[in-house]
């Protein structure tokens, strides 16, 4: 087990976006481990409805190695969900050191996701090895790679865009947030 991991953000629970995204989660964990064809075989669910059906006959067609916990059993899978709270935590961190708050700008919190999977895939753990280095994957220097996630700016809004309402006295500024990953 490497470690390495990825996330996908989806629109819905259906089993069509649940298959996209599982797909393109294992396209991305291929490419992460120098595009094995067996990385995966094992694949493990809970409950969840929307794993039946389509995801369900992919994997079968994969013959992977499909196992479950009942749902909402965070003890079942321990690794996971130690991943899955270290994501959060970063991703909240993410959040608020560019906005100032969790709540605001939440529509970046996918591109919040995306780089603090990265993250973790290129920092050690549990040993002196970060995720990608174990899946074969050449280590990045985190000093080197990596900017602040966000800022605030101030930008200039030109004048067909501005609010029709605006008084002629508002400055042409408008702020807003620059994402820098």
């Amino acid at each position: 087990h490497t470690g390495v991991g990825w996330a996908e953000g989806m629109k819905d629970k259906t089993d069509k976006s649940v298959l996209t995204a599982v797909q393109n989660i294992l396209a991305q964990i291929r490419i992460l481990h120098g595009h094995a064809n067996e990385v995966s075989v094992r694949f493990h669910t809970d409950m969840d409805k929307s794993f039946d059906a389509e995801v369900k006959a992919y994997c079968n067609d994969k013959a992977w190695i499909r196992t479950f916990t009942e749902g909402y059993d965070s003890n079942s899978n321990s690794v996971v969900e130690r991943r899955n709270g270290k994501l959060k935590q970063g991703n909240r961190t993410l959040l608020l050191s560019a906005t100032g708050g969790r709540l605001y700008y939440e529509e970046l919190w996918d591109v919040a996701m995306s780089h603090i999977i990265d993250m973790t895939n290129h920092l050690p753990e549990a040993s002196n090895q970060a995720p990608i280095e174990k899946a074969g994957g050449s280590t990045l220097k985190i000093d080197d790679m990596v900017e602040a996630f966000g800022a605030e700016v101030w930008y200039y809004d030109a004048p067909p865009r501005r609010v029709s309402t605006a008084n002629t006295l508002d400055t042409p500024g408008r702020r807003g947030i620059t994402i820098c990953w």
